[in-house]
């Protein structure tokens, strides 16, 4: 899936945040795992409302919000598209 994205989009693609430990995924982990994310400046989430399954393990867009700022571009019957900024900068 990831491959096709950039085949057609010409850009790099990185797994959203995600918890495989636990169902629904934990809040504590998103925020000591993913603070600073998305590494880059901007970044673009398509959240599919059909996929269920993935849903169990990947963090909503309104958990997203616990260390991004996240805004919803574009919305359709199958999903939305959000744009993704980082809360703040961890240096490295």
């Amino acid at each position: 899936m990831l491959l096709s994205v950039y085949f057609i989009t010409d850009s790099i693609v990185h797994p959203a945040p995600y918890e495989l430990r636990s169902s629904p995924p934990r809040l504590a982990y998103l925020r000591q795992t993913y603070a600073g994310w998305p590494e880059e400046e901007r970044a673009y989430l398509i959240w599919f409302d059909s996929s269920e399954k993935a849903k169990r393990y990947i963090y909503a867009p309104r958990d997203l919000r616990q260390v991004a700022v996240v805004n919803k571009v574009f919305q359709n019957g199958e999903g939305k598209i959000f744009m993704i900024n980082p809360k703040q900068r961890i240096s490295k």
